[in-house]
């Protein structure tokens, strides 16, 4: 049996033989944001990101692996205009901490939708791409359609990883609904394509089925497999398919 290339803990994946870990759609400064509309929130979106990621890199320890590098699909702020101040703030306590956690590797941006306008003092420490291929594995933020008929021509990519549409399942037992952030994991052709959760701890995210068939992009999600984290944990529960769990509408 095929051993699977990558590992999914908390809301992150984790590559083995690359050593690298990916995460999706941190929206740093999105308490500012909705404090310039009037809407008041406690402050303690980054606190609970690094919380995230402390557990996320004590569980890789324990089992001795290394982050080489770290790759976030895009959407590292929130604000579409310039960086904040809160942006610019918890952006270089980000990069701080995983400067301590990653020596003397790469932290790589994929630039999404709402990263604009980053400060020289920011663009100095972490490497801003419109994508990123690592052999056979490619890595996009998701906004524009995705030219996948392209890239399954492309017989050297197998692997594809992308974030922004923040995708969460909703379950239900009897009257009672709770919506949870997951992965979505799936082929199309002979690639093998996964989305990610958002790491942004203050909303869980769009219910995948209310997506849509296919969101306008060229595979259609019934047939892929949802992947629950579980809160506080480094466990990931298999949902099973898309198509099992409810009716894409």
């Amino acid at each position: 049996m095929k051993k699977q290339r990558y590992k999914f803990i908390d809301k992150a994946v984790y590559l083995e033989e690359e050593k690298i870990l990916v995460i999706a759609d941190l929206h740093l400064g999105y308490e500012e944001a909705m404090a310039r509309q009037g809407i008041l929130l406690p402050r303690f979106q980054f606190k609970e990101v690094k919380e995230n990621l402390e557990r996320i890199f004590k569980e890789l320890g324990k089992e001795k692996k290394k982050v080489k590098d770290m790759v976030i699909l895009g959407d590292l702020k929130h604000d579409f205009g310039s960086v904040s101040f809160q942006e610019f703030d918890d952006i270089g306590k980000l990069l701080k901490f995983l400067e301590e956690k990653i020596r003397n590797g790469k932290i790589i941006l994929i630039r999404g939708n709402h990263d604009t306008f980053f400060s020289g003092k920011i663009k100095n420490r972490i490497k801003i791409k419109e994508k990123y291929r690592k052999k056979d594995i490619l890595f996009i933020h998701g906004d524009k359609k995705l030219p996948l008929q392209k890239i399954a021509k492309d017989e050297k990519i197998k692997l594809v990883f992308l974030g922004h549409l923040h995708p969460a399942v909703s379950i239900r037992e009897g009257a009672k609904e709770e919506k949870y952030k997951c992965f979505l994991a799936g082929k199309f052709k002979n690639k093998e394509i996964v989305i990610l959760p958002s790491f942004f701890p203050l909303t869980e995210g769009a219910d995948i089925l209310n997506m849509g068939g296919n969101l306008g992009f060229d595979f259609n999600l019934k047939k892929f497999g949802v992947f629950v984290p579980v809160s506080d944990s480094s466990e990931v529960l298999n949902m099973g398919r898309v198509e099992k769990i409810g009716r894409l509408v």
